[in-house]
């Protein structure tokens, strides 16, 4: 059921109000919400009964930070491990959630449930909040360039035009995407970092006069400064980046000011953990998100795969929230087709992440016509039978005109960073092809 106009308007209305909070008044915001997802998730979630109860913590002993901290931190591989109904609410009804299952940044899928509810709190409000921030109205049009599978079926109220999403999957050709923008002419683009950069190139190819969006919202990889440059130059428009996952959605935007990215406080807690203790501002850390709105799938102390850098200093723009001075290591390389077309590596790791029973899986790329992708299997699963499935499902995105080689491995080393890199692109022609 579509959440109420009175429901969205009171959401809405306290996202906002929360930016204004003194810094003060978040920490205090904030940790109550902590507290009461902390007793939701011991009351209702097996998981986080069994890791309280081994480390001899209870919701009433949680009172203060220090307190917080002796919560063990969860990862994905745990979560990953744990049955489905281990790390669900009791009793839910999962025919009415979504499943919002991962793929991308780790190569290490997990099946992700939430309520309409949650989809409203992490995705939709803080959209639409980025939205008015930037001088947009509800009769506006967002052109969503996206994977199919993250197309969402609209509210009422936007069937009537009012906040309408038209969406250019990323399984149609950049000249179809191209196409649709054309026949939209929306006031808004959101989308694919990379996806958005291949739209801008095939406009300036093609030797376009497309008409201005207001505002064009990047997202899902590392959004350099050569390739905000470039988006903005061809669609005269300005760039905003945001941070967000399918565990928590939307956890970070820019402002117009771009002096870093403001923490949703609304809808996470992030902590920056360096060798397992608070990092110190300026220093790169590990993220470990809390979610205020998970209440199908509680995430507690989750540590979500990326790193970053946080910052003391509160943005000038008026939005109190803490900053993120850097996302770093979410920058995915594209493949490159013999012929130079590139291909959105979300669309490969959409594609093998459906695949049953790959653990991880990386794809590398030595040379134009060679890719290689390695693939960590479950030990039930057969492991020819799991190649030619990888193999065929790739070949149906690249075609022939590219080799497939599939390797079983027992682990794929993560780089120097500490980050695991899904795609590596290591084609020397890929700097220049990018940059024409």
């Amino acid at each position: 059921m579509d959440a109420s106009v009175l429901q969205i308007l009171y959401y809405l209305n306290k996202i906002r109000n929360n930016l204004k909070l003194e810094s003060s008044e978040v920490d205090k915001y904030q940790f109550n919400r902590v507290k009461a997802m902390i007793k939701h998730a011991y009351v209702k979630v097996p998981y986080y009964r069994s890791l309280f109860d081994k480390k001899g913590l209870s919701p009433e002993s949680i009172k203060n930070k220090e307190d917080f901290y002796k919560i063990p931190i969860s990862t994905k591989e745990t979560m990953r491990d744990l049955n489905l109904y281990q790390r669900m609410v009791n009793g839910i009804n999962i025919r009415k959630c979504k499943n919002l299952r991962t793929s991308g940044s780790t190569g290490i899928p997990l099946d992700i449930y939430v309520s309409q509810y949650e989809l409203l709190r992490c995705k939709t409000l803080p959209f639409w909040n980025m939205l008015f921030d930037n001088g947009c109205e509800l009769t506006e049009k967002t052109l969503r360039v996206t994977h199919p599978f993250l197309v969402e079926k609209p509210y009422w109220f936007q069937r009537l035009n009012i906040l309408r999403d038209y969406f250019a999957t990323i399984d149609n050709d950049v000249d179809e995407q191209l196409n649709k923008f054309i026949q939209i002419k929306p006031h808004v683009i959101r989308g694919y970092t990379s996806a958005i950069k291949s739209l801008a190139l095939k406009i300036k190819e093609r030797g376009i006069k497309v008409v201005p969006p207001k505002v064009i919202f990047t997202t899902a990889e590392v959004l350099v400064s050569g390739d905000r440059e470039l988006i903005s130059s061809i669609f005269q428009s300005k760039v905003i980046d945001y941070y967000c996952c399918s565990e928590f959605g939307i956890m970070a935007w820019e402002c117009k000011r771009h002096s870093g990215y403001h923490i949703n406080v609304d809808n996470v807690m992030m902590e920056f953990i360096k060798n397992g203790t608070p990092a110190l501002p300026g220093e790169e850390s590990e993220i470990v998100i809390t979610g205020l709105n998970n209440y199908a799938m509680p995430f507690i102390r989750y540590k979500i795969g990326d790193r970053g850098i946080f910052q003391e200093s509160r943005c000038p723009c008026g939005n109190n929230s803490p900053l993120i001075q850097t996302i770093i290591g979410r920058s995915n390389d594209q493949v490159i087709l013999s012929n130079g077309k590139t291909i959105s590596p979300f669309l490969l790791t959409n594609l093998i992440t459906c695949i049953p029973g790959i653990i991880e899986f990386q794809l590398a790329q030595k040379e134009l016509g060679i890719v290689h992708i390695r693939i960590v299997k479950y030990k039930n699963c057969e492991g020819h039978f799991l190649a030619n499935q990888v193999e065929k499902q790739c070949k149906a995105i690249l075609g022939n005109a590219i080799k497939i080689e599939v390797f079983l491995v027992d682990n794929i080393p993560k780089e120097k960073s500490g980050k695991f890199k899904i795609i590596k692109n290591e084609v020397d022609s890929f700097a220049p092809h990018i940059s024409q």
